[in-house]
C-alpha cells in the first residue's frame, strides 16, 4: 500500500512538471513573436505566406567600438557590424532556405533578416535559440502633415528677436537693401519676385554679364538671408544656389 501511495505521489508531481515544461516553450515563443504578428497568425490559414523581420539575439555591443576619431569610429563600426552579420547569420539563412522561405534579405545595420515564410513555420522559427524576435514586416505610413495657419519664424530669426520688432510694426516692408558679394542669381525663385528690377538695381564691376549673375552662389545665399521668401521647388536640373 505504501508503495502504491508513493508511486501515485510521484505521478502527481510528474504531471505538473511535464505541463510546466510544455508551457515554457510556448511562453518563450509568445515573447519572441510580436503582438501584430501574433494577431496576423490568428487570422491566417496553413500555407499563408507572411513577410516578417527576424532579429537575432547576438547583436553588436556598440560600446566596444572605439575609434580614435569620428571618421575612424564610423569605419570601425561599419566593419564590425558587417563582420557580426557575416559570422552569425549562416544558421538562420540555412533554416530559411531549407524551409523554402522567399525574399530572404540579410541586414547588417542590425543583425537580422527579412523573409517571407509560411504561417505554420513562424512558431518553429521563433523557437530557434538564436532568434530574439519575429515581427510583421509592414509598411509604416505617416499621416498627412497639417500646415500651420501662420508659418513660425525659424530659430535664428527668433534669436535676434525679430518677431518683437514685427509686432511693433517694423516689418521692413518697402525698404530697399543691397549686398556686395559674388553676385546674385536674379532668376532664383525665392528672390526674383523681390527684385526691384531696372539697370540701376545691380552692378557688375567687370562688365562680364548682361544680367544679375552669381558664379559662386555665396552672394545668392546672403541675399536670401536678407530678403528671401519661402524655399521654392526648383526646376529639374537647376543648380542649387539656396536663397534661404
Amino acid at each position: 500500500m505504501q508503495d502504491i501511495i508513493s508511486r501515485n505521489r510521484a505521478a502527481f508531481l510528474i504531471v505538473p512538471a511535464m505541463a510546466l515544461l510544455l508551457w515554457m516553450p510556448c511562453q518563450a515563443q509568445a515573447d519572441v513573436i510580436k503582438a501584430e504578428l501574433a494577431t496576423r497568425l490568428d487570422k491566417s490559414a496553413p500555407g499563408d505566406e507572411i513577410a516578417v523581420i527576424i532579429t537575432l539575439r547576438d547583436q553588436l555591443d556598440l560600446q566596444q567600438v572605439k575609434g580614435q576619431n569620428k571618421k575612424a569610429r564610423r569605419a570601425e563600426l561599419n566593419h564590425a557590424l558587417r563582420a557580426k552579420a557575416a559570422r552569425t547569420q549562416g544558421g538562420l539563412r540555412r533554416f530559411l532556405q531549407e524551409h523554402k522561405a522567399g525574399k530572404i534579405i540579410p541586414y547588417w545595420i542590425f543583425n537580422g533578416m527579412a523573409a517571407t515564410v509560411r504561417a505554420e513555420l513562424i512558431t518553429v522559427l521563433a523557437a530557434l535559440p538564436e532568434v530574439r524576435s519575429v515581427e510583421l514586416d509592414r509598411v509604416i505610413t505617416l499621416g498627412e502633415p497639417e500646415p500651420a495657419s501662420v508659418p513660425l519664424p525659424e530659430w535664428n530669426i527668433a534669436v535676434i528677436r525679430a518677431p518683437e520688432l514685427w509686432n511693433m510694426g517694423h516689418t521692413g516692408s518697402g525698404v530697399v537693401v543691397a549686398a556686395m558679394d559674388s553676385g546674385v542669381d536674379g532668376d532664383h525663385p525665392d528672390l526674383a519676385p523681390r527684385w526691384r528690377g531696372g539697370s540701376n538695381s545691380w552692378f557688375d564691376p567687370y562688365g562680364e554679364y548682361d544680367a544679375p549673375h552669381d558664379s559662386l552662389g555665396h552672394g545668392t545665399r546672403v541675399m536670401g538671408l536678407m530678403v528671401g521668401g519661402a524655399p521654392a521647388a526648383r526646376p529639374s536640373g537647376r543648380p542649387r544656389t539656396p536663397a534661404g
